[in-house]
């Protein structure tokens, strides 16, 4: 009983005296409140460092960050505002007549603060962190250039109604080359995504001669597939096993020669669960592999004004003897998209002579040993060459030839084996050498080259004046002496905006007011723009105000060469060197 009595008399003292106790502690170690709430924010601090690092780390892998990571930063940020105001209050309070009553408290919010801030430190381990995305799949491909005109249209309507029918396994699309069976099957591939007619739809391109582990690699990489198989035997199952799981939409792009569906890992029809579409030139394969044919015509003389009209920029107020002589370019094309797209962009902005010449050697070129069905786009393809003005961009156009079909050039690539071959450079630095192919390069982009003198952002409106999307699309930017509040390149980039990542060359002069490349603060505390990633050449010339790249934190840069920067006259170099190291400063 005694032991029931001491027991409760110990809890009625803890509930008594740790109150007291408490309180008295606010009164008489206000300091030591203090000094905790400084350690437990210096640590949280360091904290946040390290995991915005892992954010930047993840997004560099364009892995897409957990919402637990984005909550705690965001949770982070707030508490990190509230202890600086509170540390404001507690530098007032020091100076107050009535010290010791505000410390009492204040020092409550100090204890809570300091417990919130050991708490989320305490919980800034995430697992996972971040995880990786799907790959868009055929979102990725653009829409922007293809048009449904008549024949693109039936035979989409014919493929849809192949698909519709169950019993039907393989399509063949075949037409001539260039007639838009690529482009085709791709918006084929769009659409039944957008439709949901397959859980899945994946494009692979197979090209003149087959590599079966390229085919099983784009295929794997598209339906998330990690071969763990070394044998094309083994892989080959791995992805028959995988494509039996859901209903799969297959595009088998530029088909020459039969295949063997079992040697890369394509289900047979009776699992009903993988339906084909292949393109070829050629309608035997279709005969050979056994497919439901379908045949894309050329274009009808209608459709092949209105494309030729849009790629060189044919009005309804060009000279009448111009449309006159457009009229029959496009009659020698025809009716081959390719062929007209070529040309089209080719005599783009120039005059009527240019175009009589033009309509001549349509006219008077002779091919040997090319098919029937392919002279005219040849034809189309050499009047294009024998159009650039100079023999470097000639000999960069041959120098293509030697990559794989498929291959995917880099400018950087194209100029390295122009240097070793002796076509660019041949006396001078490198530098020069990169000059001259960038001369040579931009005159096959003209709408891809923009160059400003004197623009003044007040005196004229983005909305009549649209310089944002000029900046986004160019590959060769040249600005000088921008006025009018111009304190970045580019005001703030849209989420969805491009990043600039088409341009290769920027040069900035005399851009007295600019102080960062970008000012990206205000899209997101966690939206990360890739910046500059095929940028060879930056020219920052008499820049005053430039004290930074990126306003945020989460912006990267990753220009292709480096070695190729300069500047002179910045304000704060050591920050443009540590963003883009490397660098030459002019003198």
């Amino acid at each position: 009983m005694e032991d029931i009595f001491l027991s409760i008399g110990q809890k009625i003292v803890e509930y008594v005296m740790n109150p007291i106790l408490r309180h008295g502690r606010y009164l008489c170690c206000f300091n030591n409140f203090v000094g905790n709430l400084v350690i437990a924010k210096v640590k949280l601090e360091l904290t946040q460092d390290r995991v915005k690092k892992q954010v930047t780390d993840a997004t560099d892998r364009t892995e897409i960050i957990e919402p637990i990571v984005e909550n705690w930063l965001k949770e982070v940020e707030n508490v990190l505002q509230e202890v600086n105001m509170l540390e404001g209050k507690i530098s007032e309070v020091s100076k107050s007549c009535f010290r010791k009553q505000c410390q009492y408290f204040l020092v409550k919010e100090i204890a809570r603060k300091t417990e919130k801030m050991k708490e989320l430190d305490l919980n800034s381990k995430f697992e996972p962190f971040s995880r990786i995305p799907k790959l868009p799949g055929m979102q990725y491909y653009s829409s922007k250039d293809f048009i449904f005109f008549e024949s693109t249209t039936s035979a989409y309507n014919k493929i849809l109604e192949k698909v519709k029918d169950k019993n039907v396994f393989k399509i063949g699309l075949y037409g001539i080359g260039g007639s838009g069976k690529t482009s085709l099957a791709k918006e084929v591939g769009k659409k039944f995504e957008e439709l949901k007619l397959f859980e899945k739809v994946i494009l692979a391109t197979v090209s003149q001669n087959p590599n079966i582990r390229s085919i099983q690699a784009q295929m794997a990489d598209q339906l998330g597939v990690q071969f763990s198989e070394e044998s094309d035997e083994g892989r080959a199952q791995r992805l028959s096993q995988r494509l039996k799981i859901n209903t799969t939409f297959l595009i088998l792009d530029d088909v020459w020669k039969k295949l063997n569906f079992e040697a890369i890992g394509i289900p047979t029809p009776e699992n009903k669960v993988c339906r084909v579409l292949l393109t070829t030139r050629n309608k035997e394969v279709c005969r050979l592999m056994d497919c439901e044919k379908i045949e894309l015509d050329l274009l009808t003389s209608g459709d092949a004004w209105s494309l030729f009209k849009m790629h060189a920029n044919i009005t309804d107020d060009s000279p009448y003897a111009l449309k006159g002589v457009a009229r029959k370019i496009v009659d020698e094309c025809k009716g081959l998209p390719i062929a007209i797209v070529t040309v089209g962009s080719t005599l783009k902005g120039q005059d009527c002579d240019e175009w009589e010449l033009a309509l001549s050697k349509l006219h008077e070129s002779k091919l040997l040993d090319i098919p029937d069905g392919l002279k005219n786009s040849y034809i189309c393809l050499k009047l294009s060459f024998d159009n650039l003005r100079t023999d470097l961009p000639k000999s960069l156009l041959l120098l293509c030839s030697i990559f794989p079909e498929d291959y995917e050039i880099h400018l950087e690539d194209l100029f390295r084996f122009g240097k070793g071959l002796g076509l660019i450079g041949t006396s001078g630095t490198m530098e020069i050498a990169r000059k001259e192919m960038h001369v040579a390069y931009c005159p096959a982009k003209p709408s891809r080259a923009l160059s400003i003198d004197g623009f003044n952002a007040s005196a004229q409106s983005f909305k009549s004046l649209p310089i944002k999307d000029l900046f986004l699309r160019a590959e060769y930017l040249d600005l000088i002496n921008l006025k009018g509040g111009y304190k970045n390149l580019i005001p703030c980039m849209d989420p969805e905006g491009q990043g600039m990542n088409h341009l290769i060359v920027l040069k900035l002069h005399t851009c007295l007011e600019m102080e960062c490349l970008f000012d990206n603060a205000n899209v997101g505390l966690l939206h990360t723009q890739v910046v500059f990633s095929n940028l060879v050449e930056l020219v920052l010339h008499n820049m005053d105000s430039l004290r930074e790249v990126f306003h945020d934190f989460f912006s990267q840069c990753f220009p292709k060469n480096r070695e190729e920067i300069e500047e002179g006259n910045v304000r704060d170099q050591n920050h443009i060197n540590l963003m883009f190291s490397k660098l030459r400063t002019l003198d």
